[in-house]
């Protein structure tokens, strides 16, 4: 698995904050892609600001010939 996470330092979330359609957008392409086997996680920093992260399983080239 790969997971890549960012996070800033700014005012933190919205209420509507995770529900935005761009948001839906990549969870629905993500269980396309590799069913529930990746995900999109947003988290409020324990201080402010917000935290992304994203899991993806490694695939080589060799998985994706077969």
């Amino acid at each position: 698995m790969l997971e890549l996470s960012v996070a800033d330092d700014g005012v933190g979330f919205a209420a509507a904050a995770g529900s935005g359609i761009g948001l839906s957008n990549i969870r629905e392409r993500l269980m396309h892609l590799y069913g529930g086997a990746a995900a999109l996680a947003l988290r409020a920093g324990e201080t402010g600001g917000v935290s992304a992260s994203i899991v993806l399983p490694l695939r080589t080239i060799r998985d994706e010939e077969t």
